[in-house]
């Protein structure tokens, strides 16, 4: 991840992303979820476990929000299961 006009970004990289060279945008949130990301292995557990420690907000909505972005992710082609 890196910071580019003060906006926290990604480059896809995976094969299934090299012909559109796109660059994604995440907010604070999704950055947070990114940078736990990065350190391996993941599950949308261990993404909702990051956002309650991080915000404070309940099992639920963390868990509703981290699975969510997982599925973006898998998606974009960015992680994959």
């Amino acid at each position: 991840m890196h910071r580019m006009f003060g906006k926290n970004v990604i480059m896809a990289e995976g094969e299934s992303q090299f012909d559109f060279n796109k660059i994604i945008a995440l907010n604070d949130t999704a950055a947070v979820m990114w940078r736990r990301a990065e350190d391996g292995d993941f599950t949308s557990e261990d993404m909702a476990q990051t956002l309650i420690d991080r915000y404070g907000i309940s099992r639920e909505h963390a868990l509703r929000s981290a699975e969510k972005m997982c599925v973006q992710w898998i998606e974009l082609g960015l992680v994959s299961r």
